[in-house]
């Protein structure tokens, strides 16, 4: 939360309630910020899990074995552990047809606001492509875990997606 640390204090309680954490991140308007900066990683960890997945997709592991092992060591994520359970099944309905949408918005807020502050988003840029060919591929109605199926198709691989 941003704005007035008082009020943030006399709140705490509630927003414990719930949320699973709660920080308090100074001036009015620095909590947008960093729901930006959240976001960022959000979508750069997606393709990255995307692309692990993929990658050792081609090397002949199985995509259930790759998750398996790679979700609590040093390399794991929050939506490796969240999205790389769906992209090892195959299965990206979760999403509800939302999150490509919500992608989208955020995607174009995020890209303005590293213009604005001139902060270069080179990783962002390519997580950006991969997750808008997984709309041009049709994906946009699942979960941003079909990226997965995206990065899939561009290596070739053809693995059928739980409908």
């Amino acid at each position: 939360m941003s704005g007035d640390n008082e009020l943030y204090e006399r709140c705490l309680s509630v927003f414990e309630g719930f949320t699973a954490t709660s920080f308090f991140v100074g001036p009015l308007g620095n909590g947008t910020r960093m729901k930006l900066l959240a976001n960022y990683l959000v979508h750069v960890h997606t393709t990255a899990a995307a692309e692990c997945i993929v990658m050792g997709e081609k090397a002949g592991l199985a995509p259930d074995l790759i998750y398996k092992a790679l979700r609590s060591g040093a390399g794991g994520s929050k939506m490796f552990d969240v999205r790389g359970a769906m992209m090892a099944k195959s299965d990206y309905r979760e999403g509800g047809g939302t999150m490509f949408d919500i992608f989208k918005k955020d995607s174009a807020i995020i890209t303005e606001f590293a213009a604005s502050v001139n902060a270069p988003i080179d990783l962002y840029s390519v997580a950006r492509e991969k997750l808008n060919s997984a709309i041009e591929l049709g994906f946009g109605h699942l979960d941003t875990s079909a990226v997965c199926k995206a990065v899939e198709v561009a290596a070739g691989i053809d693995r059928q997606m739980v409908d």
